[in-house]
Protein backbone atom coordinates (compact mmCIF):
# COMPACT_ATOMS: atom_id res chain seq x y z
CA UNK A 1 0.00 0.00 0.00
CA UNK A 2 2.84 2.48 0.68
CA UNK A 3 4.38 1.61 -2.51
CA UNK A 4 1.33 2.74 -4.39
CA UNK A 5 0.87 5.88 -2.38
CA UNK A 6 4.23 6.95 -3.24
CA UNK A 7 3.63 5.83 -6.76
CA UNK A 8 0.64 7.93 -7.22
CA UNK A 9 2.94 11.40 -5.51
CA UNK A 10 5.28 10.71 -8.53
CA UNK A 11 2.41 10.79 -11.17
CA UNK A 12 1.09 13.97 -9.77
CA UNK A 13 3.80 15.81 -9.12
CA UNK A 14 4.94 14.77 -13.06
CA UNK A 15 1.62 15.84 -14.67
CA UNK A 16 1.64 19.42 -13.10
CA UNK A 17 5.50 19.65 -14.43
CA UNK A 18 4.22 18.37 -17.53
CA UNK A 19 1.53 21.05 -17.17
CA UNK A 20 3.71 23.81 -16.46
CA UNK A 21 6.25 23.12 -19.61
CA UNK A 22 2.81 23.55 -22.01
CA UNK A 23 1.03 26.73 -20.75
CA UNK A 24 2.44 30.07 -23.17
CA UNK A 25 4.91 32.36 -21.96
CA UNK A 26 4.02 35.53 -20.48
CA UNK A 27 5.19 38.88 -22.38
CA UNK A 28 6.85 41.05 -20.37
CA UNK A 29 4.91 43.81 -18.85
CA UNK A 30 6.24 46.66 -21.14
CA UNK A 31 4.27 44.60 -23.95
CA UNK A 32 0.76 43.85 -21.93
CA UNK A 33 -2.51 45.57 -22.59
CA UNK A 34 -3.73 48.76 -20.54
CA UNK A 35 -6.71 46.47 -19.09
CA UNK A 36 -4.37 43.82 -17.64
CA UNK A 37 -2.30 46.12 -16.37
CA UNK A 38 -4.35 47.83 -14.21
CA UNK A 39 -5.76 44.77 -13.01
CA UNK A 40 -2.53 43.52 -11.39
CA UNK A 41 -2.59 45.91 -8.84
CA UNK A 42 -6.20 44.96 -7.81
CA UNK A 43 -4.87 41.38 -6.97
CA UNK A 44 -2.33 43.05 -4.87
CA UNK A 45 -4.80 44.76 -2.89
CA UNK A 46 -7.22 41.88 -2.64
CA UNK A 47 -4.01 39.56 -0.88
CA UNK A 48 -3.33 42.37 1.16
CA UNK A 49 -6.54 42.33 2.45
CA UNK A 50 -6.53 38.85 3.33
CA UNK A 51 -3.59 38.90 5.09
CA UNK A 52 -4.93 41.85 7.33
CA UNK A 53 -7.71 39.73 8.13
CA UNK A 54 -5.59 36.44 9.01
CA UNK A 55 -3.36 38.64 11.53
CA UNK A 56 -6.49 39.88 13.61
CA UNK A 57 -8.12 36.53 13.78
CA UNK A 58 -4.77 35.40 15.13
CA UNK A 59 -5.01 37.97 17.85
CA UNK A 60 -8.36 36.95 18.59
CA UNK A 61 -7.42 33.76 19.30
CA UNK A 62 -4.68 34.78 21.76
CA UNK A 63 -6.57 36.89 23.62
CA UNK A 64 -9.14 34.17 24.48
CA UNK A 65 -6.40 32.05 25.53
CA UNK A 66 -5.05 34.02 27.76
CA UNK A 67 -3.59 37.94 28.24
CA UNK A 68 -0.48 38.43 26.25
CA UNK A 69 2.94 39.30 27.71
CA UNK A 70 2.30 42.96 27.35
CA UNK A 71 -1.11 43.69 29.47
CA UNK A 72 -0.01 42.02 32.24
CA UNK A 73 0.92 44.04 35.07
CA UNK A 74 4.02 44.66 35.98
CA UNK A 75 4.69 42.34 38.97
CA UNK A 76 4.27 40.09 36.53
CA UNK A 77 6.41 40.76 33.76
CA UNK A 78 9.25 43.66 35.17
CA UNK A 79 9.63 41.52 38.76
CA UNK A 80 13.37 41.31 38.26
CA UNK A 81 15.60 42.28 40.51
CA UNK A 82 15.19 45.44 40.62
CA UNK A 83 11.60 44.82 42.61
CA UNK A 84 12.77 42.33 44.69
CA UNK A 85 15.51 44.72 46.06
CA UNK A 86 13.37 46.69 48.14
CA UNK A 87 13.55 45.81 51.83
CA UNK A 88 11.59 46.80 55.03
CA UNK A 89 13.68 49.49 55.41
CA UNK A 90 12.95 51.18 52.45
CA UNK A 91 8.94 50.69 52.97
CA UNK A 92 9.72 52.24 56.40
CA UNK A 93 11.55 55.30 55.53
CA UNK A 94 8.82 55.98 52.58
CA UNK A 95 6.18 55.73 55.41
CA UNK A 96 8.07 58.08 57.86
CA UNK A 97 8.44 60.67 55.20
CA UNK A 98 4.86 60.84 54.27
CA UNK A 99 4.25 60.61 57.87
CA UNK A 100 2.84 57.02 57.99
CA UNK A 101 2.93 54.30 60.44
CA UNK A 102 4.32 50.47 59.16
CA UNK A 103 3.36 49.17 62.54
CA UNK A 104 -0.28 49.29 62.81
CA UNK A 105 -0.14 48.27 66.72
CA UNK A 106 0.77 51.91 66.95
CA UNK A 107 -2.42 52.83 65.59
CA UNK A 108 -4.47 51.33 67.24
CA UNK A 109 -4.22 48.79 70.50
CA UNK A 110 -5.13 45.66 69.89
CA UNK A 111 -7.81 43.55 72.45
CA UNK A 112 -5.17 42.87 75.03
CA UNK A 113 -8.44 40.37 76.81
CA UNK A 114 -11.66 39.69 76.69
CA UNK A 115 -14.32 39.96 80.12
CA UNK A 116 -16.89 37.03 80.36
CA UNK A 117 -20.33 38.52 80.29
CA UNK A 118 -21.91 36.23 82.70
CA UNK A 119 -23.57 33.72 79.77
CA UNK A 120 -21.06 31.15 78.48
CA UNK A 121 -23.90 30.73 76.08
CA UNK A 122 -23.28 34.24 74.93
CA UNK A 123 -19.71 34.23 75.17
CA UNK A 124 -19.46 31.22 72.87
CA UNK A 125 -21.69 33.11 70.11
CA UNK A 126 -19.33 36.34 70.86
CA UNK A 127 -15.91 34.46 70.95
CA UNK A 128 -15.12 34.96 74.04
CA UNK A 129 -16.54 38.02 75.82
CA UNK A 130 -16.45 41.65 75.28
CA UNK A 131 -13.66 42.94 73.92
CA UNK A 132 -11.27 44.92 75.72
CA UNK A 133 -10.74 49.04 74.10
CA UNK A 134 -13.76 48.25 72.33
CA UNK A 135 -17.54 49.29 71.94
CA UNK A 136 -20.63 46.71 72.00
CA UNK A 137 -24.28 47.83 71.42
CA UNK A 138 -27.00 45.65 73.13
CA UNK A 139 -30.08 46.25 71.29
CA UNK A 140 -33.98 45.23 72.32
CA UNK A 141 -37.18 45.64 72.91
CA UNK A 142 -38.75 46.28 76.39
CA UNK A 143 -38.12 43.12 79.26
CA UNK A 144 -35.69 41.64 76.87
CA UNK A 145 -32.19 41.26 79.45
CA UNK A 146 -30.72 44.69 78.51
CA UNK A 147 -29.95 45.96 81.62
CA UNK A 148 -29.22 42.44 82.67
CA UNK A 149 -26.64 41.80 80.19
CA UNK A 150 -24.83 45.29 81.84
CA UNK A 151 -25.23 44.48 85.75
CA UNK A 152 -23.79 40.89 84.83
CA UNK A 153 -21.18 43.05 82.92
CA UNK A 154 -20.21 45.17 85.90
CA UNK A 155 -20.20 42.52 88.15
CA UNK A 156 -17.94 40.79 86.33
CA UNK A 157 -15.34 43.88 85.96
CA UNK A 158 -15.65 43.79 89.99
CA UNK A 159 -14.73 40.26 90.31
CA UNK A 160 -11.33 40.87 88.38
CA UNK A 161 -10.33 43.81 90.41
CA UNK A 162 -11.14 46.38 87.96
CA UNK A 163 -13.29 49.64 88.22
CA UNK A 164 -17.02 50.24 87.02
CA UNK A 165 -19.24 52.94 85.85
CA UNK A 166 -22.13 53.31 85.48
CA UNK A 167 -24.72 55.69 83.43
CA UNK A 168 -28.09 55.78 84.06
CA UNK A 169 -30.61 57.60 82.52
CA UNK A 170 -33.96 55.62 83.58
CA UNK A 171 -33.65 55.77 86.70
CA UNK A 172 -35.14 52.62 87.76
CA UNK A 173 -31.62 50.38 89.46
CA UNK A 174 -32.23 48.02 92.00
CA UNK A 175 -29.39 47.91 94.01
CA UNK A 176 -30.73 44.36 95.73
CA UNK A 177 -31.24 42.70 92.34
CA UNK A 178 -27.57 44.56 91.64
CA UNK A 179 -26.28 42.91 94.97
CA UNK A 180 -27.57 39.59 94.01
CA UNK A 181 -26.07 39.58 90.87
CA UNK A 182 -22.41 40.18 92.18
CA UNK A 183 -22.66 43.58 91.92
CA UNK A 184 -20.47 45.64 94.38
CA UNK A 185 -22.85 48.68 94.82
CA UNK A 186 -21.03 51.00 96.87
CA UNK A 187 -17.42 50.62 94.74
CA UNK A 188 -19.39 51.38 91.52
CA UNK A 189 -19.05 54.92 90.41
CA UNK A 190 -22.88 56.32 89.66
CA UNK A 191 -24.22 58.57 87.47
CA UNK A 192 -27.82 59.52 86.41
CA UNK A 193 -28.32 61.59 83.84
CA UNK A 194 -30.89 62.08 81.34
CA UNK A 195 -28.56 64.21 78.83
CA UNK A 196 -25.99 63.16 76.41
CA UNK A 197 -23.97 66.26 76.61
CA UNK A 198 -23.15 65.49 80.09
CA UNK A 199 -23.31 61.82 80.24
CA UNK A 200 -20.31 61.70 77.39
CA UNK A 201 -19.07 64.75 79.22
CA UNK A 202 -18.17 62.44 82.75
CA UNK A 203 -17.35 59.58 80.12
CA UNK A 204 -14.85 61.72 78.61
CA UNK A 205 -13.21 62.42 82.24
CA UNK A 206 -13.41 58.83 83.99
CA UNK A 207 -11.62 57.23 80.81
CA UNK A 208 -8.73 60.12 81.22
CA UNK A 209 -8.64 60.24 85.16
CA UNK A 210 -8.75 56.64 85.85
CA UNK A 211 -5.75 55.31 87.10
CA UNK A 212 -3.69 53.27 84.24
CA UNK A 213 -3.36 49.75 83.98
CA UNK A 214 -6.11 48.79 85.61
CA UNK A 215 -9.32 46.89 84.02
CA UNK A 216 -11.73 49.72 83.00
CA UNK A 217 -15.83 48.82 82.22
CA UNK A 218 -18.43 51.48 81.79
CA UNK A 219 -22.37 50.74 81.20
CA UNK A 220 -24.94 53.48 79.96
CA UNK A 221 -28.11 52.32 80.38
CA UNK A 222 -29.89 53.30 78.30
CA UNK A 223 -29.05 55.90 75.44
CA UNK A 224 -32.18 55.80 74.31
CA UNK A 225 -33.49 57.58 77.24
CA UNK A 226 -31.36 60.42 76.83
CA UNK A 227 -31.86 63.38 74.81
CA UNK A 228 -29.60 66.44 73.90
CA UNK A 229 -29.62 70.13 75.68
CA UNK A 230 -30.22 71.20 72.10
CA UNK A 231 -33.59 71.22 70.62
CA UNK A 232 -33.32 71.21 67.24
CA UNK A 233 -34.57 68.22 65.15
CA UNK A 234 -31.76 65.08 64.91
CA UNK A 235 -29.61 66.93 67.44
CA UNK A 236 -29.42 63.70 69.57
CA UNK A 237 -28.15 61.59 66.53
CA UNK A 238 -25.65 64.23 65.53
CA UNK A 239 -24.20 64.54 69.34
CA UNK A 240 -23.93 60.69 68.97
CA UNK A 241 -22.42 60.38 66.37
CA UNK A 242 -19.49 63.03 67.29
CA UNK A 243 -18.78 60.98 70.06
CA UNK A 244 -18.28 58.35 68.58
CA UNK A 245 -15.19 59.39 66.47
CA UNK A 246 -13.53 59.92 69.99
CA UNK A 247 -14.47 57.24 71.89
CA UNK A 248 -12.48 54.34 69.91
CA UNK A 249 -9.25 55.75 70.40
CA UNK A 250 -10.35 56.59 73.97
CA UNK A 251 -11.10 53.06 74.61
CA UNK A 252 -8.18 51.64 72.67
CA UNK A 253 -6.12 53.52 74.33
CA UNK A 254 -6.81 52.71 78.28
CA UNK A 255 -8.20 48.92 77.05
CA UNK A 256 -11.24 49.98 78.18
CA UNK A 257 -14.93 48.53 78.01
CA UNK A 258 -17.66 50.59 77.06
CA UNK A 259 -21.44 48.49 76.68
CA UNK A 260 -24.60 50.73 75.06
CA UNK A 261 -28.04 49.62 76.06
CA UNK A 262 -29.71 50.80 73.28
CA UNK A 263 -34.28 50.08 73.50
CA UNK A 264 -35.93 49.63 69.83
CA UNK A 265 -38.64 51.78 68.64
CA UNK A 266 -41.59 50.45 66.51
CA UNK A 267 -41.86 52.04 63.19
CA UNK A 268 -45.40 52.57 61.43
CA UNK A 269 -44.34 51.33 58.59
CA UNK A 270 -46.12 48.50 56.50
CA UNK A 271 -43.10 47.93 54.08
CA UNK A 272 -40.77 47.42 57.03
CA UNK A 273 -40.68 44.64 59.94
CA UNK A 274 -37.21 44.84 61.75
CA UNK A 275 -37.76 48.05 64.33
CA UNK A 276 -35.90 51.40 64.34
CA UNK A 277 -32.51 52.05 66.36
CA UNK A 278 -33.10 55.65 67.59
CA UNK A 279 -29.35 56.33 68.50
CA UNK A 280 -27.94 54.06 66.54
CA UNK A 281 -26.99 55.93 63.26
CA UNK A 282 -23.42 56.88 64.57
CA UNK A 283 -22.87 53.60 67.43
CA UNK A 284 -23.67 51.01 64.58
CA UNK A 285 -21.28 51.79 62.49
CA UNK A 286 -18.00 51.96 65.72
CA UNK A 287 -19.00 48.86 67.55
CA UNK A 288 -17.05 45.78 67.64
CA UNK A 289 -20.06 43.75 68.63
CA UNK A 290 -23.67 44.32 68.52
CA UNK A 291 -26.24 42.20 70.32
CA UNK A 292 -30.20 41.77 69.40
CA UNK A 293 -32.10 40.81 71.77
CA UNK A 294 -36.06 39.04 70.79
CA UNK A 295 -38.34 37.32 72.13
CA UNK A 296 -40.36 37.40 75.82
CA UNK A 297 -40.69 33.09 76.53
CA UNK A 298 -41.94 32.85 79.79
CA UNK A 299 -39.59 29.54 81.98
CA UNK A 300 -40.26 28.58 85.46
CA UNK A 301 -37.71 28.68 88.44
CA UNK A 302 -35.65 26.24 86.87
CA UNK A 303 -35.44 28.52 83.57
CA UNK A 304 -37.53 25.43 81.61
CA UNK A 305 -39.60 26.58 79.14
CA UNK A 306 -43.71 27.25 80.48
CA UNK A 307 -46.24 25.23 78.25
CA UNK A 308 -48.61 27.84 76.76
CA UNK A 309 -51.71 28.39 78.08
CA UNK A 310 -50.51 27.20 81.88
CA UNK A 311 -51.34 28.36 85.16
CA UNK A 312 -47.50 28.84 86.39
CA UNK A 313 -46.81 32.51 87.12
CA UNK A 314 -43.32 32.48 84.97
CA UNK A 315 -40.21 32.90 86.83
CA UNK A 316 -38.30 34.43 84.06
CA UNK A 317 -37.87 34.75 80.53
CA UNK A 318 -36.01 32.87 77.52
CA UNK A 319 -34.59 35.75 75.06
CA UNK A 320 -32.80 34.99 72.14
CA UNK A 321 -29.42 36.47 71.61
CA UNK A 322 -28.74 37.31 67.79
CA UNK A 323 -25.26 39.12 67.06
CA UNK A 324 -25.73 40.94 64.17
CA UNK A 325 -22.37 42.35 64.29
CA UNK A 326 -18.88 41.19 65.37
CA UNK A 327 -15.30 42.30 64.38
CA UNK A 328 -13.45 39.90 66.24
CA UNK A 329 -15.15 36.53 65.47
CA UNK A 330 -17.24 35.23 62.98
CA UNK A 331 -20.59 37.13 63.01
CA UNK A 332 -24.60 35.90 63.30
CA UNK A 333 -24.05 33.62 65.84
CA UNK A 334 -27.44 33.14 68.22
CA UNK A 335 -28.25 31.64 71.45
CA UNK A 336 -30.77 31.79 74.19
CA UNK A 337 -30.46 33.52 77.37
CA UNK A 338 -31.95 31.86 80.10
CA UNK A 339 -32.79 35.12 82.71
CA UNK A 340 -34.26 34.86 85.87
CA UNK A 341 -36.13 37.98 87.69
CA UNK A 342 -34.58 37.13 90.70
CA UNK A 343 -31.15 36.04 90.30
CA UNK A 344 -30.15 37.16 86.69
CA UNK A 345 -28.66 35.00 83.83
CA UNK A 346 -28.68 31.53 84.75
CA UNK A 347 -25.07 30.48 83.58
CA UNK A 348 -25.62 26.81 83.95
CA UNK A 349 -28.59 26.80 81.75
CA UNK A 350 -27.22 28.50 79.48
CA UNK A 351 -25.31 25.61 78.55
CA UNK A 352 -27.38 23.56 78.21
CA UNK A 353 -30.05 25.07 75.93
CA UNK A 354 -26.27 25.40 73.54
CA UNK A 355 -25.63 21.50 73.69
CA UNK A 356 -29.50 20.66 74.08
CA UNK A 357 -29.74 18.96 70.19
CA UNK A 358 -26.51 18.79 69.77
CA UNK A 359 -23.86 15.98 69.02
CA UNK A 360 -22.24 16.44 72.55
CA UNK A 361 -25.76 15.06 74.47
CA UNK A 362 -27.17 11.96 73.59
CA UNK A 363 -30.92 11.14 74.96
CA UNK A 364 -32.59 7.72 75.55
CA UNK A 365 -36.11 8.17 76.61
CA UNK A 366 -36.20 10.58 79.71
CA UNK A 367 -32.27 10.18 80.56
CA UNK A 368 -29.22 12.02 78.89
CA UNK A 369 -25.47 11.23 78.27
CA UNK A 370 -22.66 13.32 77.73
CA UNK A 371 -20.48 11.97 74.67
CA UNK A 372 -17.05 13.01 75.38
CA UNK A 373 -15.81 11.68 71.92
CA UNK A 374 -18.77 13.23 70.11
CA UNK A 375 -16.77 13.50 66.91
CA UNK A 376 -16.00 10.06 66.11
CA UNK A 377 -17.57 7.99 63.74
CA UNK A 378 -18.40 5.25 66.83
CA UNK A 379 -18.28 7.60 70.18
CA UNK A 380 -17.91 5.05 73.21
CA UNK A 381 -17.32 7.42 76.14
CA UNK A 382 -20.11 8.45 77.61
CA UNK A 383 -21.33 10.24 81.19
CA UNK A 384 -23.40 8.57 83.49
CA UNK A 385 -27.24 8.83 82.95
CA UNK A 386 -28.72 12.17 84.35
CA UNK A 387 -32.13 14.04 84.04
CA UNK A 388 -32.15 17.78 83.14
CA UNK A 389 -32.99 18.27 86.86
CA UNK A 390 -30.05 17.36 88.31
CA UNK A 391 -27.87 19.31 84.90
CA UNK A 392 -26.19 22.25 87.48
CA UNK A 393 -25.48 19.08 90.04
CA UNK A 394 -23.38 17.12 87.82
CA UNK A 395 -21.55 20.70 86.80
CA UNK A 396 -20.61 20.84 89.99
CA UNK A 397 -19.46 17.15 90.88
CA UNK A 398 -17.34 16.35 87.49
CA UNK A 399 -14.32 18.40 87.88
CA UNK A 400 -13.23 20.01 84.31
CA UNK A 401 -16.82 19.82 82.51
CA UNK A 402 -17.69 23.38 82.78
CA UNK A 403 -14.24 24.34 81.44
CA UNK A 404 -14.57 21.28 78.32
CA UNK A 405 -18.24 22.51 77.59
CA UNK A 406 -17.25 26.39 77.22
CA UNK A 407 -14.24 25.30 74.86
CA UNK A 408 -16.39 23.23 73.04
CA UNK A 409 -19.18 25.54 72.81
CA UNK A 410 -16.70 28.41 70.95
CA UNK A 411 -14.86 25.51 68.89
CA UNK A 412 -18.92 24.56 67.53
CA UNK A 413 -19.89 28.33 67.06
CA UNK A 414 -16.62 29.19 65.11
CA UNK A 415 -18.11 26.29 62.73
CA UNK A 416 -21.47 27.88 62.68
CA UNK A 417 -23.26 25.77 65.39
CA UNK A 418 -26.76 27.57 66.10
CA UNK A 419 -28.55 26.10 68.69
CA UNK A 420 -31.87 27.78 67.93
CA UNK A 421 -32.41 26.57 65.20
CA UNK A 422 -32.56 22.80 66.17
CA UNK A 423 -34.93 23.90 68.51
CA UNK A 424 -38.98 23.43 67.37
Amino acid sequence: MAKKKKAKKKAKKKAKTASKQDEPQVDSPASEPAGESAAAPKKSAKKAKKKKAKVAKKKKKKKKKGKSRENLPMSKVQMGEEAKAVTKTEIAALAQSIGAVCDPAKLLAPVKFVLPTGCSALDAALGGGWYSGRMHEIIGEYSTGKSTLVEHGLASCQALGGIAMFISSEATIDLDRMQRLGCDVNSIIWEETQSLEVGFEKLERFLREAPANRLLLIGWDTIAACASDDTRPGSASRVVREACRWLPNLLAARSAILLFANQTAVTFDMFSTEPANPHGAGIRFHCTARIMLRGKKRVDENCLPLPEGGKVSPSGTLPKADVIKNKKFPPFRRCYLPINFANGIDDDMSLWYWFEKSPVIKKAGGWNYICYDYKEQSPTQYSNAFQVSNWRQLLQETKGLRAWLKSEAIQMARLGFDPTKLRS
